[in-house]
């Protein structure tokens, strides 16, 4: 199968959330599978330079095409601004089916509307983006009324039940939404795991975290409130991640507290060396349709506390995950912090499910399956 994955963030650009890492892991394990996948993807790289790639290159038996942004800065604010080249448009015409990531941003559109033309079938799996939950809703409202290629798409995959419901509050109709959950990169861990001079010993003071994109749905601010409550505990708070605007305010509200430090981006192994070092992972955001980070804490050894409203505590559930905290509530989530550090847990039975359900191997499959599906029912 010729499959065209469309990413306006692709590697290296790992600044921008869990996107860019889902397709590198889906389009790796498709080539694994004997598929004929191709990417295409923008220059967006961070606030001032663009990614220092060539327009086409071969990367893991994948084509990958990354396009030009007309502006830089307005591609690191996620909106980026390429124009389909003829190139592209060859792609799109003979790929047997396009898959596209994110929602409401130029190339999408492009894609989708050049799709549409030539019969090619696409689907679109939002990661969450199309929920009008975060900042800008007035221009998400605006560029619904103005957009509507994606909407022509032939089928939604949503990463949990609850993006599910918010497709179905968007309008999609549910006999076109399947739920496929994103894949987490085991062989990764698993390759710095078992490394023989890999050790964590216990620390004088206790290691809380977060690793992420740092904006105000991601909780980060209830996280400092809550460590600065626990000021008599000693307790070390690390945040890890791109700073998506909040971090200066992030910083005002710890008041140099001196057991908050601010990391940066984390990438490679230095993330799960960080992940592996804690002695828990502190994840508290809100409308979270998936969530990767917790489940590669887990398979670090490091326990997780989740937001409670989200598909990422959907699928801990699943995997028997019980830690949870709402969000906006800084003092219970100081409490559930002392009783996870003093709680010795066991991981073992999660660390089994996320192996066993969430490998890409596996949801490469499911998503096989479904792109299969869409192309027998036009047939």
């Amino acid at each position: 199968m010729k499959i065209l994955h469309v990413s306006a963030y692709f590697s290296p650009s790992w600044a921008f959330g869990g996107i860019p890492r889902v397709v590198e892991g889906l389009s790796t394990a498709q080539v694994s599978m004997g598929h004929d996948v191709s990417i295409v993807t923008t220059d967006a790289y961070n606030k001032s330079q663009r990614a220092p790639v060539a327009f086409f290159r071969q990367d893991q038996n994948r084509s990958v095409f990354t396009l030009k942004n007309c502006s830089n800065q307005l591609a690191y604010r996620q909106c980026p601004t390429p124009i389909l080249s003829s190139p592209i448009k060859k792609q799109i015409a003979q790929a047997d089916i396009v898959h596209l990531h994110g929602a409401r941003n130029l190339l999408l559109e492009q894609v989708a509307l050049y799709a549409s033309q030539k019969n090619t079938p696409f689907v679109v799996t939002p990661n969450g983006t199309q929920r009008r939950h975060q900042s800008r809703l007035k221009r998400k409202w605006i560029w619904d009324k103005i957009f509507s290629g994606t909407k022509k798409a032939q089928r939604w995959i949503a990463v949990s039940e609850a993006e599910k419901k918010d497709l179905v509050n968007e309008h999609i109709s549910p006999q076109n939404i399947s739920v496929i959950p994103n894949g987490v990169d085991t062989k990764e861990i698993d390759l710095y795991m078992n490394n023989p001079t890999l050790s964590k010993s216990p620390p004088k003071e206790k290691k809380i975290g977060y690793l992420g994109q740092i904006s105000h749905r991601k909780g980060v601010q209830d996280l400092i409130k809550a460590t600065l409550m626990l000021k008599n505990t000693p307790i070390n708070l690390f945040i890890a991640g791109n700073d998506m605007g909040s971090l200066e305010t992030l910083k005002k509200q710890a008041h140099h507290a001196p057991n908050i430090h601010f990391l940066g981006l984390l990438q490679g192994d230095a993330r799960l060396q960080f992940l592996h070092n804690l002695d828990l992972l502190i994840y508290p955001s809100k409308n979270e349709a998936f969530g990767l980070v917790p489940f590669e804490a887990i398979l670090c050894g490091t326990p997780v506390v989740v937001g409670d409203d989200s598909g990422c505590k959907e699928w801990l559930s699943l995997a028997g995950c019980t830690h949870f905290v709402p969000f906006g509530q800084p003092s219970e989530l100081a409490k559930i912090i002392i009783q996870q550090l003093e709680t010795e847990q066991s991981l073992t039975t999660i660390q089994e499910w996320i192996r066993n359900n969430l490998s890409w191997s596996s949801v490469a499959q499911s998503t096989t399956e479904c792109y299969t599906d869409i192309l027998e029912r036009i047939s």
